[in-house]
Formats: C-alpha cells, structure tokens, sequence
C-alpha cells in the first residue's frame, strides 16, 4: 500500500506554490504566519484525506465478498476468517460404588448423546484420572464432527448419554454434558462485522473494541455488552456470550476472558454465560361475531405466526410482555375484540435497564426467551 502523504509534504507544496506566485521574498520561514498558515492547511487536507479513505475503504469493506473480502481484511489488520470448529465443552462420569479403585478415561474415548432427533458423538481430548476413591470425573471434550448440530449446550439427565468405548469400571456413566461453540466456516457477514468492529474499535476499552475482543473466539456468535457507571456503584461492564443457539459454556467464558483481555483497556469486564427458555403462551381470544362465521383456523395460523415473529425478532431477546403479546394476537384478524394472555402472567423486564439494575445488578446468565408453534394454545370464543 502506498505511503499516504505527510503535513510536511503539503506545507512544503504551499510554500513553494506561495513562492512562485509572490516572489522569493515571501517569508516562509519556521514561526511566520505563512509557515503557521501552511501547518493549519496540512492538517486540514491530512484529516480530509483520512476521511476519504475511511469511506472508500468501508464502501469495498461492504461490497466486498469471498475471497475478495479475505484479502481486504489481510491488507488491513490481524482478522482473518474463521475456520469450521467441533462443538467443544466438558462432560462428568459418575459411578455409584467406587470398589473398582484407580482408572482412567483415556484420551479419545468416545460417548453418544442423542440431540434434536439426532445421535451425536464426542470424543474425549486428554487422558482423565480417576483416582481410588473419586466417584466423579470431568474431562474436556469435543464432537467428532465439526459444525454447529452437536451444539447441545447442557445436558443433566443421567441416561440419557451413553459410553460408546467400553471403560475399564462399567459404572462410569456419563450424566453431565455442556458444550457449545460449534461452527461451520465463518460467513462473509459474520466476517465482516468483526473487520468492521476492528476499525471502529482500535482505542481499547471503547464498546466496539470489547465485543470484537468477545467475537475474536471462534464459536461465539451473540455478544450483549451492559455498563453500569453511577456515584455507589462506579463503572462496572459485563458482556454475554453465545454461540449461535445462544448457549454457552464455562470453556467459552474463559476463552473470552482471555480475549478481551487485550481489548478492554483500564475497564473492569466480567464474562457471562447465555441460556434458552421456552415460554408458554395460553391466549383466550374473543371474536367480533359467532365462531361459525369465521375459519378459526386460518385465523389460528396467522395469530401464532404473529406470536412467533414476535419472539423472533425482537431486538433485545431476554424480555417480553403478555401485553405485547397480546397486541401480536390481535393483528391476525380485523374481528379480534381482545385478547387475555394467561401465560405468561407477568412480564421479564429488560434486565440492563437502569431500574432493573439497581434492583438486581448484572444477572449471571443472561437468558433468552424463545417460543414454538406447540407450546402456542389460543381458545377463540364468541362475543360475551
């Protein structure tokens, strides 16, 4: 890339320029005010020049695709494109009796967890001791195949999962399992974000520079940053992170500390973890006329997509309102008189807004509310 111009080198062509159209009596030297007029003109037309290569650089930053944007990012910083990533956390063995004594899960062994109508396998990544006594252990471990399916995010009924390598103590069962982080090759959106984060975010501590700090950990997907900054509690940060089902894990969390590290300047950031609840929605819906007159069904389908839209594409996905809920239901027929939602009964305030924050501070896991089709129960009635 070619060097961009210096102040001196526009002082030095105003002066010049100044002398050949005025004489070479023209004082031009160092503290005069046609050398502190040049000054102020070279910073002028260094700032313009910056200016206008920021806007060129972010008119081929978003137009740019593939490979086309890999090589942007590598003419410009350290992002590069992120590669596809096993689903990686940790899993527990217990045993009811420890009379076997000392034994080990070996590096590589292998156990099944059925997810989503699917079995999933995940290896085990270092050797594990038992020791004599322990009727415990825990050991890092991965899913075989890269990509985001075997993102099961928590598992704690025992049973469930299951050895698929036989271990030397048949009572060592699997009963716990969280992993996340599992992705397929980064996208070029997903990409581009965080190039862009990494121009807006080079003065450390600012909020672009923190989350790019989150998102520089392959597998996270979802980066909520909160700040609190008042006379009793002073200035306090917390950022959330999922990956793209919104899960996470104690691994991912570490990993980000470690990340955001070098980003986060003289601030003080804590890492949260992220979690899924599905919430029920029990809805009686009162029509203008007689049900008869109406095809209830169709009517159905719309107030259950009105809900789910709703839940899906609200900008902050960790709070919801039985009264906005309502008014979604409402809008899936002129004829809808009104709408009383039963469940949920009472609304998830926003935790980050500042009331809520006095009341409770920072949540420890930042939990996203999420709904399906099945758990949407309408009854429609006719006029009172």
């Amino acid at each position: 890339m070619a060097q961009q111009p210096r102040v001196t080198d526009y002082v030095s062509v105003f002066l010049d320029e100044l002398q050949r159209k005025l004489g070479s009596r023209v004082d031009t030297n160092e503290g005069s005010r046609w050398d502190a007029l040049a000054g102020g003109f070279g910073r002028m037309f260094i700032r313009s020049n910056q200016m206008q290569i920021a806007m060129f650089d972010a008119h081929e930053r978003e137009r740019a695709t593939g490979v086309d944007l890999d090589a942007y990012c590598e003419r410009r910083g350290p992002i590069r494109r992120f590669g596809s990533q096993a689903a990686r956390g940790f899993c527990r063995w217990e045993r009811t009796s420890a009379a076997f004594g000392a034994t080990q899960i070996d590096a590589g062994h292998t156990i099944r967890v059925p997810f989503g109508g699917k079995s999933h396998t995940f290896r085990v990544l270092y050797d594990t001791p038992v020791s004599v006594s322990a009727t415990s252990a825990e050991a890092y471990v991965e899913a075989v195949t890269p990509g985001s399916d075997a993102n099961v995010g928590t598992i704690s009924s025992a049973g469930i999962m299951a050895n698929i390598d036989t271990l030397d103590d048949a009572l060592l069962l699997p009963t716990f399992l969280q992993v996340s982080q599992g992705t397929p090759e980064e996208l070029d959106d997903e990409l581009r974000e965080r190039q862009r984060l990494y121009e807006e975010g080079r003065e450390r501590g600012t909020r672009p520079a923190i989350a790019l700090g989150a998102l520089m950990v392959n597998g996270v997907k979802h980066v909520v940053l909160a700040a609190r900054d008042d006379n009793h509690y002073g200035g306090q940060g917390r950022v959330y992170v999922g990956d793209r089902d919104w899960n996470s894990t104690d691994l991912m969390r570490s990993d980000v500390a470690t990340s955001i590290e070098e980003w986060r300047g003289m601030q003080s950031i804590s890492v949260g973890g992220m979690a899924n609840i599905d919430v029920t929605v029990v809805a009686d819906v009162e029509m203008a006329d007689a049900i008869a007159k109406y095809n209830i069904e169709d009517i159905r389908a719309t107030a259950v997509r009105k809900v789910l839209e709703y839940f899906d594409n609200r900008k902050t996905p960790y709070e919801y309102s039985p009264t906005s809920i309502a008014g979604r239901i409402e809008r899936a027929h002129d004829d809808i008189l009104r709408v009383n939602v039963t469940s949920p009964s009472t609304a998830a305030p926003n935790p980050f807004a500042p009331s809520q924050l006095v009341i409770t501070g920072f949540p420890e896991t930042l939990t996203r509310y999420r709904t399906n089709a099945s758990l949407i129960n309408l009854t429609f009635k006719s006029p009172l």
